[in-house]
């Protein structure tokens, strides 16, 4: 059971192959992750992930190999909306890359970054 934050909402992920897993994940509006089977509150279980280049990460074993997903991008993908489609990198705007927050997140251009 996970105790929710002021503010936080959860959503779940949605990547190729999320279905064939025995356990959904979702994230929050606050960039915190979570495994669970039925919802998040009841039987969620946080996960702390790993860190590639300084960005958190999940670690996913999908049947079609590995697949490593980066939380500041699905924070972003399910809580900003993305301007155009030629918005494609996400950036902190506190350049601070553990705080994985919506609101500390960014659609940019190849420009901006």
């Amino acid at each position: 059971m996970i105790k929710k934050l002021a503010g936080e909402t959860w959503k779940q992920l949605q990547f190729a192959g999320h279905k064939a897993l025995r356990k959904k994940y979702a994230v929050s509006s606050l960039g915190r992750a979570a495994s669970y089977h039925t919802s998040v509150e009841e039987d969620g279980k946080l996960l702390s992930g790993s860190v590639t280049s300084g960005y958190r990460t999940l670690n996913l074993h999908l049947e079609s190999g590995n697949g490593t997903i980066y939380l500041h991008r699905e924070v972003a993908k399910l809580f900003l909306k993305k301007p155009s489609p030629k918005y494609k990198f996400v950036i902190h705007i506190n350049h601070k890359k553990n705080d994985n927050s919506f609101k500390n997140l960014k659609w940019a251009t190849l420009e901006e970054v």
